[in-house]
């Protein structure tokens, strides 16, 4: 009788420490950092400017501890066919650097990346690079990407 309430006992312990340590995770310790975020306030709006002027697009970012997420909808494109699309993305913004996966929203089409920005100029613009799938000949494009303040 008293292994079964031993082992009662100790699976109920053991739940107990993983419940614990998921609310933490995922709650307790974000909201810490949250409170005690001292770093440059990137959530907000953004414009971009891919490589070579002629590809931008409009940013929504959010920020909650060190966790960030967003959309990406395209403004311009050399062809005009990519005008509208909209891209989801999440990540990171660690010791000042903004790390992120992007995907497009459509589940129809193929297109991801990720980006890896940094901020300058007191925070009001993001620097760095995107890699990203490239179509035509199913390779990796490395390009420099710029965020600025509208």
């Amino acid at each position: 009788m008293t292994f079964i309430v031993a082992a009662v006992a100790g699976l109920t312990g053991t739940v107990l420490g993983v419940l614990l340590k998921a609310v933490y995770c995922r709650t307790l310790a974000p909201l810490m950092q949250q409170l005690t975020y001292t770093g440059f306030k990137i959530e907000g709006n953004w414009v971009t400017q891919l490589e070579g002027d002629d590809y931008t697009e409009k940013v929504e970012l959010k920020r909650f501890g060190h966790k960030v997420w967003g959309t990406i909808t395209v403004t311009s494109s050399p062809s005009n066919v990519d005008i509208k699309k909209e891209y989801q993305f999440k990540g990171y913004f660690k010791n000042n650097f903004l790390n992120c996966q992007y995907e497009i929203k459509d589940r129809t089409l193929f297109d991801c990346g990720n980006f890896v920005l940094k901020p300058i100029n007191g925070g009001s613009q993001l620097t760095g690079h995107s890699i990203s799938y490239h179509d035509p000949d199913h390779s990796l494009v490395s390009l420099e990407y710029n965020w600025n303040r509208p």
